[in-house]
């Protein structure tokens, strides 16, 4: 049996590697219209609870853009990279002291006004 390989010989590395870069640019894609889907869902029916708190961040994944605050109670706030106060690149580290307005959606309770302590 003879391979594709074989016969288009280096056409097809170059078929093979447009094939990854266009996946590449597909997954990116994805992740950031998840990220936006996720702001959007967050700031749509928002409610307020007025709670000002402080806490660590248990985990935050920057290419995801959101992660969890642990509350000093010991309950985990959803963040998103768009509630993160700062110019630039946002980013939390894990352990991280931050304080933060809690708001209610539908979804649960979400992290806004994210202020690194």
């Amino acid at each position: 049996m003879v391979s594709l390989s074989e016969i288009l010989g280096e056409e097809a590395d170059d078929l093979s590697n447009s094939v990854s870069e266009t996946t590449a640019s597909e997954e990116a894609a994805e992740v950031e219209l998840e990220a936006e889907t996720v702001n959007n869902e967050a700031n749509d029916n928002d409610e307020e609870t007025g709670d000002f708190m402080t806490g660590k961040v248990k985990w935050f994944d920057t290419k995801k853009g959101y992660g969890f605050i642990e509350q000093e109670d010991g309950d985990d706030i959803f963040v998103h990279y768009s509630a993160i106060e700062e110019d630039g690149f946002k980013d939390l580290s894990e352990d991280q002291e931050v304080s933060f307005e809690v708001v209610e959606n539908d979804k649960g309770l979400q992290a806004k006004n994210v202020t690194k302590s």
